[in-house]
This record gives C-alpha cells, sequence and structure tokens, in this order.
C-alpha cells in the first residue's frame, strides 16, 4: 500500500504555465508519478524516484491505464474522458491537483 499512498502525500509538484503541457510531477521519495492533465490520468509510476536501478537496469512503468472513474445518479464514467477544468499544485506545493466534472459533481484528484 506504501506505493499507492505517495500520490496523496506526494513531496514534489512543478507548478506553471507549461505544468499542464509536461504532466505534474509528484513523488514521496520512495517512488514518483506523473499526472497527465490532458489525457486525464496517471502516465508514469515508478517504484522510486530515479531513471535506473543501477547502470543498465531501467525502473519499470507501473502505470498501465492508470485512469480514475465516478459513479454519480446511476451513471458511471472514467474521468480520462472528461476535461479538467483546473489543475496545478495544492497552496503551489504539493500534491497535483486536476478538477474534472461529471453529471453536476467537481471532481478533485
Amino acid at each position: 500500500m506504501r506505493a499507492l499512498g505517495f500520490i496523496a502525500c506526494a513531496a514534489v509538484c512543478v507548478a506553471g504555465a507549461d505544468a499542464a503541457a509536461q504532466g505534474l510531477p509528484v513523488s514521496n521519495g520512495f517512488g514518483a508519478a506523473v499526472l497527465d492533465v490532458r489525457a486525464g490520468k496517471v502516465t508514469r509510476f515508478l517504484p522510486h524516484t530515479y531513471a535506473s536501478w543501477d547502470e543498465g537496469t531501467t525502473t519499470p512503468n507501473l502505470a498501465f491505464d492508470a485512469f480514475f472513474g465516478v459513479r454519480a445518479d446511476g451513471r458511471n464514467a472514467w474521468l480520462a474522458a472528461e476535461p479538467a477544468s483546473e489543475s496545478g499544485c495544492v497552496d503551489g506545493a504539493t500534491p497535483a491537483l486536476m478538477v474534472q466534472a461529471f453529471a453536476g459533481l467537481g471532481v478533485e484528484t
């Protein structure tokens, strides 16, 4: 469960005009992820923060179709299909935030 928990307790977030274009990286020192706002999903989910485990061993990307879903008023949808109305960093620091709407609800990821 530690691997999933790092998204909520992220320690790094890049803000700025190009943040949505590049994705919003989050990390807690044990793992790292990239939230792609345009795609509406997590596109990189790494078991540690470095690009390689060692010389010659690339860190695996554990995110394959990792996106969020919602169910409301008897309807359900994958949020990757809903555009983000807002994105960035909470309080200019951490963690990454993406706001989407579905069935009259505001969904914060």
